[in-house]
């Protein structure tokens, strides 16, 4: 086996490295030159407009995928896609001034999918002058990513594939099967004859923007030393986007071999494929947000914040689908502020409830943790400066919050800075 550090390793090392992707032809580089060209503009029509509020604006995206066939199915030359969007916001106030109510509409249109409408409107409503009362009704989308719509990543045991009509007709690309054995698909190809991992049609379809509707409603008391925060929301996914892994089978490879829809899954004559896709069932996500500050005496102030989030959902049993929620249950914040004049810290204690985690190579559960961060300042007035001393994550463990990333760790710092 080779050693790191070793020259065979190197030597292996320096050959993969230098020749791009797919890993068929023994490279592993990737090739990434995408640009993004942003214009924006926002015009405020409130000086014409008497006692309502009003803002108008569009944009535009400009998209050039560049990965040279490494990353997406740009291997003929790079991909260029462009968006629009438009928007009106208006804002009243009514009842002498005790109720603020804002709506809007926005338009976006993306080149290769449909216009979305989405229209919002929201009530902020003044109790008296320690309380309000918020609430509001809001739509929304979200078209598929670079990923969703043009990937085509051949990445060991699977291959991601997107599924825009284009990437389809695009993508030629040589993959291992179960087997070993090498195989080249086309689009088209995987798209008509993929298989669920119970053995029925897949059916696939081509992607399309995600749809949500959502109802929050918030409460809010200030008074001296006292601040509560109490919110609640629940949205509803139409076309949820993720993934779905689906079976492609190779009756006959590139070496030759033969088998039959009887017999290929036996003989590993398959590829299997993570197709993004759009969820057929509905999908519903609903949570709770409290917050508490509250001061305790001159010297010290204590605050604490619990969020709950939670998925509703019930895959069918012939649907293969990743929801990609990645959220977890319960997050509780609390800390404690105290300043003594030229003293001052902070101390915080940070927990995550443990949650499953999908993403399109790598599922599994990422562990609960309990982080302390903390810091303690102290001016010197003499010199114009602040002395901080802190660090995250003091004395814990390392943790990581995404499957296939680093772990992160403790960080400790000392800085001084100057005010001048």
């Amino acid at each position: 086996m080779l050693q790191p550090g070793s020259p065979g390793f190197q030597a292996a090392f320096d050959s993969v490295t230098s020749q791009n992707l797919p890993v068929t032809n023994a490279g592993a580089g990737i090739f990434d030159d995408t640009k993004t060209y942003n214009y924006e503009l926002n015009y405020d029509l409130s000086d014409l407009t008497g006692d309502i509020d009003i803002l108008v604006g569009g944009s535009m995206r400009k998209t050039e995928l560049n990965s040279k066939g490494t990353i997406y199915s740009d291997q003929d030359g790079p991909i260029e896609y462009t968006e629009f969007g438009a928007y009106a916001q208006g804002v009243k106030k009514v009842l002498n001034d005790r109720i603020d109510i804002t709506a809007s509409i926005r338009v976006d249109k993306h080149e290769f999918f449909d216009a979305n409408f989405t229209p919002r409107i929201g009530a902020l409503i003044a109790i008296d002058q320690n309380q309000n009362l918020r609430m509001s009704f809001q739509t929304g989308f979200r078209n598929p990513t670079n990923q969703d719509q043009y990937i085509g990543l051949f990445a060991g045991d699977v291959t991601l594939l997107g599924t825009s009509p284009d990437n389809i007709s695009r993508y030629n690309g040589t993959v291992l099967l179960n087997n070993g054995n090498p195989n080249t698909f086309t689009g088209d190809y995987v798209f008509n004859n993929a298989f669920t991992q119970g053995g029925g049609a897949a059916n696939l379809q081509y992607i399309k923007a995600e749809k949500i509707s959502s109802y929050d409603l918030g409460y809010r008391f200030k008074a001296k030393g006292l601040t509560i925060d109490i919110s609640g929301y629940i949205t509803n996914f139409t076309d949820k986007i993720g993934s779905s892994n689906v079976y492609v089978p190779a009756l006959t490879d590139l070496s030759g071999n033969t088998a039959t829809m009887e017999n290929y899954r036996q003989l590993g004559s398959y590829a299997i494929y993570s197709v993004d896709s759009n969820s057929k069932e509905k999908l519903r996500t609903y949570g709770l947000s409290g917050e508490v500050i509250k001061t305790l005496s001159s010297n010290f102030v204590f605050n604490v914040i619990y969020d709950y989030n939670k998925l509703d959902y019930t895959p069918r049993t012939s649907e293969d689908f990743e929801a990609g929620y990645n959220t977890p249950e319960h997050n509780i914040k609390a800390g404690l502020l105290g300043n003594f004049d030229k003293l001052s810290f902070n101390i915080a204690s940070r927990y995550t409830s443990e949650y499953y985690y999908e993403a399109s190579f790598v599922d599994g559960m990422i562990p609960s943790r309990n982080v302390i961060d903390a810091q303690v300042s102290y001016d010197l007035p003499s010199i114009n400066a602040v002395i901080k001393v802190g660090g995250n994550n003091i004395g814990g463990d390392e943790y990581f919050s995404v499957l296939g990333g680093g772990k992160i760790g403790s960080v400790y710092y000392t800085a001084i800075n100057f005010n001048f």
